[in-house]
């Protein structure tokens, strides 16, 4: 096999290991990926994926506008049943693969006011905290899944903010006692 050969095969299987190494890590990120449509991207992350039974479970809610313009969105985040008014709701599922049912009956508004929408740069983001053991039952140890959806179908109020559902990616976290 002659040098020029030789450097042919190299520069080949260089490309090959880069494609194959790309590949793989875009597979490994998909799980972790902001869930989005044209405008708007909605993720949940947890501080901690193993937390003790009885002790709070932070969920960090974060909605970013991936357009190239300014995007008015709801910024409120209040999370609720899903057939009661609501911006956010959980979809929260124990280690038997049950999803659990929303403890809580909250009453608020569901008329809004202009403070409760915001102008959202692109590539910004508005972070909100949600302490979820408030309104789910997570006394039993072992895995749970949890994913929130994002949703404005507001009225006139409302005028030309973004409308529409977001569902986030699903975090797995842990429940010990």
């Amino acid at each position: 096999m002659d040098n020029i050969s030789r450097k042919w095969n190299i520069v080949l299987i260089f490309i090959f290991v880069v494609f194959f190494i790309g590949f793989a890590s875009s597979q490994v990120l998909k799980s972790n990926k902001l869930v989005e449509d044209s405008k708007l991207a909605f993720q949940i992350e947890t501080s901690q994926d193993t937390v003790r039974i009885g002790n709070s479970i932070l969920i960090y809610m974060y909605l970013k506008n991936t357009a190239n313009d300014s995007i008015r969105v709801k910024t409120r985040m209040a999370a609720n049943r899903e057939d009661e008014p609501h911006d956010v709701f959980f979809k929260v599922h124990d280690p038997s693969g049950q999803q659990l049912s929303f403890l809580v009956d909250i009453q608020f508004p569901s008329i809004l006011s202009d403070d409760d929408y915001e102008i959202l740069p692109p590539d910004q983001w508005i972070v909100k905290l949600c302490q979820i053991e408030h309104f789910f039952d997570f006394h039993q140890k072992g895995f749970y899944k949890i994913q929130a959806v994002y949703q404005n179908w507001t009225s006139p109020e409302a005028g030309d903010a973004w409308q529409g559902s977001l569902e986030s990616n699903i975090l797995e976290i842990q429940i010990q006692e």
